[in-house]
């Protein structure tokens, strides 16, 4: 439920965002930013083609950080044993022993590939904790007279 969650919300965040700056288009026209001190790379290209949704917010991240500490917190443990399948790099497969690192290299993922900005995918990865923990807080609770 939280992850479903997770991306419902992302969802309005995106549709109310300004979606035309993105790192292709600060990295390529950093010289139309009104920052004397960023300097244009024309040349730059994203690892992947930029996606058409808006960078802010990542809902990959927000998604993954709501999977991620629910279950760390329903099952008590930050060494969960967690696999991701790339579907964007065939035959990749990533193996984690906890949540953190797993969170850690889905920020950085999306960074390199060139779809949010890291701030973005901080963000998100924290409104997927507290999106988690607000969930916990309020769904799952024991049932009195059971268990």
């Amino acid at each position: 439920m939280p992850g479903a969650e997770a991306e419902a919300l992302a969802g309005d965040v995106e549709r109310s965002v300004r979606a035309d700056w993105r790192p292709i288009t600060a990295i390529t026209l950093a010289d139309t930013d009104g920052n004397p001190d960023t300097a244009p790379d024309p040349s730059w290209v994203p690892l992947f083609n930029t996606p058409n949704y808006p960078e802010y917010p990542s809902g990959y991240n927000a998604f993954n950080s709501t999977v991620v500490h629910g279950l760390a917190n329903l099952f008590q443990t930050r060494h969960l044993h967690l696999t991701l399948i790339s579907t964007t790099a065939p035959g990749v497969v990533r193996h984690y022993d906890s949540g953190p690192a797993l969170l850690q290299d889905v920020v950085n993922a999306r960074v390199w590939n060139g779809f949010h900005f890291r701030s973005a995918d901080i963000a998100s990865r924290d409104l997927g904790r507290q999106l988690a923990v607000w969930t916990l807080d309020h769904f799952f609770q024991p049932v009195p007279g059971k268990g």
